[in-house]
């Protein structure tokens, strides 16, 4: 088999994973994270801006406690750039929270960098941690929001 058939065999490999992670996250339901093991390897390392986390089975427990107290929330996919092993994708998240802008719908932007072989061992998502939590709690929110404003002029 030559290279090229070979590298062309691992982008659809690595297309239709990143496929199978998208769909999971835009039907995400507490009840599918054993199906997480489809997804990454044992010993997957994710990192986002609340935590750093090591192992499948913490994955499991954060993405439950995470989504613990959401009304909803949903993905949607802006575009991605896949390689031979690794991704880029952007996405926006609306959800909603109860103590959060009084339950209304947020969206946040964000993206994810997502290293595999066969499944995902390496993702690290990267959005405005302000954006989704600070910014809407009632008087840290209007402090955030006065000193970003400050900053930008």
């Amino acid at each position: 088999m030559s290279s090229d058939n070979s590298g062309s065999a691992q982008l659809k490999q690595g297309s239709a994973l990143i496929q199978q992670l998208k769909t999971f996250y835009e039907n995400f339901d507490l009840n599918r994270l054993d199906d997480l093991a489809e997804l990454y390897t044992q010993d997957v390392e994710f990192i986002d801006p609340i935590e750093k986390i090591q192992g499948l089975l913490a994955l499991k427990h954060y993405l439950r406690k995470q989504s613990g107290g959401l009304h909803f929330s949903r993905f949607r996919y802006l575009n991605e750039l896949v390689g031979e092993n690794h991704a880029f994708i952007r996405w926006e998240m609306e959800f909603s929270h109860p103590k959060l802008a009084k339950g209304k719908v947020l969206v946040l932007p964000g993206m994810s960098e997502v290293h595999y072989t066969q499944r995902i061992f390496y993702q690290q998502d990267c959005y405005d941690l302000g954006a989704m939590l600070y910014e809407h709690l009632p008087l840290l929110g209007f402090a955030v929001r006065t000193l970003k404003g400050r900053l930008a002029s």
